[in-house]
């Protein structure tokens, strides 16, 4: 399976903008630098496990939330 971080990025950033926080904010409590987490809201950079549990901790959602949109009724994933 193949890892969309484009998608992922998109949905990092609409979770962001809804808890009303910027780009700065969000990078301050998960400990990054600012233009790394504009490249991940962007999809240019990958990141890791630790990241995505501090982004879903961050914006109070689950990681899978993160990760995909929707299950499917085979249990497979639909990216955005």
């Amino acid at each position: 399976m193949k890892i969309d971080y484009s998608a992922i990025g998109k949905r990092v950033k609409i979770y962001r903008k809804a808890r009303k926080m910027s780009q700065e904010e969000l990078a301050e409590v998960i400990d990054i630098s600012v233009p790394h987490m504009c490249n991940i809201e962007n999809g240019k950079t990958k990141f890791s496990l630790p990241i995505l549990v501090g982004l879903a901790n961050a914006l109070q959602v689950r990681p899978d939330m993160l990760l995909y949109d929707q299950i499917n009724d085979k249990g497979q994933t639909r990216a955005m």
